[in-house]
Order: structure tokens, then sequence, then C-alpha cells
């Protein structure tokens, strides 16, 4: 685990996590896993309530539109 600092910008990580994929990779799963204790600190915009409203409503208005999850898995990553 990263020691923890506080920070405002690239320019106040330590040089060996600026430098290091792996470093930089742990601390954004510190980071998430932080995230992810307190999910009801994540709020979405309006804009962005209202575009999942939209998308829901189309949805539920046009069920058969669109390709199932399994048939484009299936594609992206065939034999699996």
């Amino acid at each position: 685990m990263i020691q923890e600092i506080e920070f405002s910008g690239a320019a106040m990580l330590p040089k060996e996590i600026l430098h290091s994929a792996p470093r930089k990779l742990q601390l954004v799963e510190d980071l998430w896993n932080d995230i992810a204790l307190h999910p009801d600190e994540i709020r979405l915009s309006p804009e962005q309530e209202a575009e999942l409203d939209r998308r829901l409503a189309f949805h539920e208005n046009n069920p058969g539109f669109g390709i199932p999850w399994d048939e484009i898995k299936s594609k992206l990553r065939p034999g699996h």
C-alpha cells in the first residue's frame, strides 16, 4: 500500500510514483477501493441522471432493439 500523502496534483506526488506504472496502478487501486467504501458520496449530475432516464425510457419502449451482451462478448472474445 502506498503511504498516505496529501496532494493537489501530479507535481505533489513522490517521484517513484510518477515514474513507475506499477506504483501508479497501486495508487489508482487504493483510491478506487477507498471510493467504494463510501458509495453514497458519489452523486450523478442532473445531466447524467437525465441521460440515464432517457436511455432507460428508450430501452423500455424498444425492448427488441440492441444486441444481447452475450452476443457482443462472444464476438469480442471468440472461443470464450
